[in-house]
């Protein structure tokens, strides 16, 4: 690829300057360098500039970062088109910009999603060779209009009152995301809420654009029947002649948390992510419920989550549909009832969620990556993890053993009682 121009966005600081810069100045590429001094001076800059004289957009930095790059643009993007935004139903133009994903953050989920890894030098070659990778957007829409494009995660409930609540703690650094997660999971708040899934049937093309079958959304009354028990109904008016089209099905229930993920979510703390099996450009998106439950069982989930996300379907508690559009509408009385809404990472306000998913809506400069590969990936990790914790472990041996009798007798029972632990409480 013949890259003339580049337009970077910068907030990673060091690694640009160290790791970024050189790799693009020895392959001949010319770069403007915009250093982000605020919240949305990336949004503002994309809006406010032509962007035709540049081959790509260079996000440097965490999710956060991206997320601003990609609102900006595909919403540029749709004005230019002379779409309106605030139809659910509009379909997205793809921008001719490739947007390149260089990892300087605390997740950095749209990295591992896309490249496998969070280093800044695999993602510098891959922009530097011209890799593409074309990945689905999903547009989230309140009762009020368009809210925000959705590349990563959608949360309703847990994890999007951890970031409310995160945002009022800031002056505790990356620490306030655990806090704030503590204190979540001692409230232990479950929210009535209806969700209607649209599921992508086997023989609807992903390709296609997806129709809304329920014209319930937003308040108009449609006919429905009872099917597969009390909570799951389908459209009538889908008859034998649309039996190709997607099923929709209701869900109703108490929720801790309702997530849809276009990624897998993957990072240093998550070996797989929370949806691993999520596809990024087939035109669907998946969506976890997780009903109310114990704290018990709501850490088993978050505890499967961390170390293994393939097997969270085997909880109880634990509901996974692929869908193309998903209606979230929370059952209140009280304004006080409502958990919170976060959309990649930023809390929004609604009283109700459309979400929908539009096929290969954003370019990257990516490879993608395979199962395989992840596994292949996590089992480097854990070689210097398991490592890592060998020597940690011999070195804490030494120092027990050189002290007196008790210390070397308590070190002998430890491990008997994480045993214990890990018996009754984890599995």
């Amino acid at each position: 690829i013949d890259l003339h121009d580049t337009l970077i966005l910068d907030k990673g600081g060091s690694v640009y300057e160290e790791q970024v810069l050189p790799l693009f100045e020895e392959a001949n590429i010319s770069v403007n360098t915009i250093y982000t001094e605020r919240a949305n001076h990336a949004r503002d800059y994309i809006h406010e500039q032509t962007l035709d004289e540049y081959d790509g957009l260079i996000s440097v930095g965490g999710d956060g970062m991206f997320s601003e790059v990609c609102h900006s643009l595909l919403l540029k993007t749709a004005q230019q088109n002379g779409l309106n935004i605030n139809d659910p139903n509009t379909h997205l133009k793809r921008s001719s910009l490739r947007i390149g994903v260089i990892p300087a953050g605390s997740t950095d989920a749209i990295a591992f999603g896309t490249t496998g890894y969070n280093d800044p030098i695999t993602s510098v070659l891959q922009i530097i060779v011209g890799e593409s990778f074309l990945i689905d957007i999903a547009t989230a829409h309140s009762e009020r209009g368009f809210v925000r494009f959705m590349a990563t995660m959608f949360a309703y409930g847990f994890f999007g009152n951890i970031i409310e609540q995160s945002d009022h703690w800031r002056f505790f650094g990356p620490l306030r995301y655990s806090l704030a997660g503590f204190v979540q999971f001692i409230r232990n708040k479950s929210y009535h809420t209806e969700v209607t899934i649209t599921q992508a049937s086997e023989k609807c093309s992903a390709k296609a654009p997806v129709e809304n079958h329920d014209e319930n959304v937003f308040g108009n009354s449609v006919k429905r029947r009872e099917i597969f028990g009390k909570n799951v109904e389908v459209d009538e008016r889908i008859n034998s002649e649309k039996s190709s089209l997607p099923l929709q099905i209701k869900r109703e229930d108490y929720y801790k948390t309702i997530n849809c993920l276009n990624m897998p979510c993957r990072c240093e703390d998550s070996k797989y992510g929370m949806s691993p099996s999520v596809h990024l450009n087939d035109g669907s998106f998946d969506l976890i419920l997780v009903k109310r439950s114990w704290r018990l069982g709501f850490f088993r989930f978050l505890h499967r989550v961390a170390n293994d996300g393939r097997q969270i379907e085997e909880l109880s508690n634990v509901e996974r549909y692929r869908a193309t559009e998903v209606v979230i509408r929370p059952i209140v009385t009280r304004q006080k009832e409502l958990g919170n809404w976060a959309c990649d990472g930023e809390v929004i306000q609604a009283n109700e969620i459309r979400i929908r998913a539009h096929h290969q809506a954003l370019n990257l400069f990516a490879s993608g990556i395979h199962p395989d590969q992840i596994k292949k990936i996590n089992e480097e990790e854990s070689k210097i993890i398991h490592k890592s914790i060998m020597e940690k472990f011999c070195s804490i041996t030494n120092t027990l053993t050189a002290g007196s009798w008790r210390s070397a007798l308590l070190f002998c029972f430890l491990p008997f009682l994480f045993f214990l632990c890990y018996r009754f409480f984890l599995l």
